[in-house]
């Protein structure tokens, strides 16, 4: 990005929040607190973050609630703040929008690392990277982070953005899951293959709702792929 990125930090223990909010200034971001924990999409509304850093735990709705709300309106990096460290929380987290997960406790140079990426990313994209990609009949536009078809047009997160500029430059052909996601997350970030099937799922409603349904295939034990013709390849939806 060449301008200075914000970033929205919804956290009900004011320590962390200003710790969190000095170390993501000092790394050359612009971050704000927010003040009303009641109302994080009024927060939101009001700042039109770059990224937000939401905690789960806040009083009244919790952080995946106001995650959803967010996603209705925007596909806006999340990254979320928890204590809670099981597998079935993180993908609980990714199924209902995250982008990622920091446990607590954490140190402030690992969060701010991963904010960074994550911002790298989501706006990042070098030259020729906001060229619209074509599969069957949907189109991807990359800098208006959407993808068409003929019954109209959906908004993806950069996880989706990514998974299916991957899958639309190897239409016609299927790409691992383990090449999937070696090219969508860095080492410091979780991964496994329930998180990319849950990110392939929310794609295909999505794909589903804008008139290209069946688009994505999958190829049992190996991965997945966009506009496949040949079914004797192996492909099934699942």
């Amino acid at each position: 990005m060449t301008r200075t990125p914000s970033i929205l930090i919804v956290e009900d223990d004011p320590t962390i929040a200003k710790l969190l909010a000095d170390e993501l200034s000092r790394s050359g971001c612009r971050a704000m607190t927010a003040a009303d924990l009641q109302d994080v999409l009024g927060e939101f509304r009001r700042y039109r973050p770059d990224l937000v850093v939401m905690d789960v735990g806040l009083p009244g709705r919790s952080g995946y609630e106001w995650c959803e709300r967010i996603r209705a309106e925007s596909a806006v990096p999340v990254v979320f703040l928890s204590s809670r460290a099981e597998s079935a929380d993180i993908l609980s987290a990714l199924t209902r929008g995250a982008d990622d997960y920091i446990t607590k406790p954490f140190t402030m140079a690992v969060a701010v690392a991963k904010i960074h990426a994550l911002l790298r990313r989501t706006y990042g994209f070098g030259a020729g990277e906001t060229q619209n990609l074509q599969a069957g009949p949907a189109v991807l536009d990359p800098e208006r982070m959407t993808v068409s078809g003929p019954d109209g047009q959906a908004s993806l997160t950069h996880t989706e953005l990514r998974i299916l500029r991957i899958l639309f430059r190897s239409a016609g052909r299927y790409v691992r899951r383990d090449t999937l996601c070696e090219l969508l997350w860095n080492e410091d970030a979780y991964i496994d293959d329930n998180t990319l099937s849950v990110n392939v799922t929310r794609l295909r409603r999505k794909l589903d709702q804008v008139g290209a349904g069946g688009l994505i295939s999958t190829k049992k034990g190996y991965g997945y792929g966009a506009a496949i013709t040949s079914e004797g390849s192996g492909g099934q939806r699942a």
